[in-house]
């Protein structure tokens, strides 16, 4: 069996080492040597690669540069490729199917989308999105849902205990005369076209996403709705 055409790396995955032909290894940055090792795998033309942490010591812009070019990698060669990463960033931008694990035990497996709407348990809700879900102790009485030690109720029809779970991006500001949980804001964070609304319900800390400009200022007393709940078992932790 004959060897397979080595493929034309520069026109498929820019790798940004061009300025540093000349050097030896022990003249290349972490981020550079991993580079490299990318570049040496990918000119074999496997059958299956394996990445484990291949973009852990690049800066930001060229994690996000590197993310693109593996994107356009794997369309390109139409090949298995099995990505190991503790950045669920790079895992949701990847991905076409995810693999959570925890300690050694798989917790789900499905789409990035499957994994962000549907997660299996409160580790994969707190781990898939960023910023993480919130979670919070709740109790039903078959119609309302209420949180220990926060005045008002939400619309969540439970019966019993449970672990109320709402995405940053799920929360909204609900009028007065609405059922919602009453808040008050504690910090802003700016993010540019969006703010983190960081506030206490009692003494639950939670996070709501908002478009900019924010019209919110701390010690400002808001009542949170929320368009999309999820709901754990308090005890396991798992999906009801």
């Amino acid at each position: 069996m004959g060897e397979l055409p080595l493929l034309d790396l520069p026109g498929l995955l820019p790798l940004g080492l061009e300025d540093h032909l000349d050097r030896q290894p022990g003249q290349l940055s972490g981020g550079q040597r991993q580079r490299v090792a990318m570049g040496r795998a990918i000119v074999r033309r496997p059958a299956i690669f394996l990445f484990d942490e291949p973009l852990s010591n690049l800066d930001a812009s060229l994690r996000h540069h590197m993310r693109v070019e593996l994107k356009r990698l794997h369309a390109n060669l139409s090949a298995t490729v099995v990505h190991v990463t503790h950045d669920q960033v790079e895992a949701l931008t990847l991905a076409d199917k995810i693999l959570v694990l925890n300690e050694g035990v798989v917790q789900q497996m499905g789409s990035p989308r499957d994994l962000f709407d549907r997660p299996a348990n409160t580790f994969v809700a707190q781990f898939i999105g960023s910023p993480q879900m919130n979670l919070l102790p709740a109790t039903g009485n078959g119609e309302h849902s209420v949180v220990e030690g926060v005045e008002g109720a939400l619309p969540l029809p439970h019966d019993g205990s449970y672990t109320l779970g709402m995405r940053p991006t799920d929360l909204m500001v609900v009028d007065d005369g609405q059922e919602g949980l009453a808040a008050t804001v504690d910090v802003l964070e700016s993010q540019g076209a969006t703010a983190l609304v960081h506030l206490m319900l009692g003494e639950h800390a939670v996070v709501m996403e908002v478009d900019e400009p924010c019209s919110f200022s701390p010690g400002d007393v808001l009542r949170l709705g929320v368009s999309v709940a999820h709901r754990f078992d308090a005890q396991t932790g798992e999906r009801l």
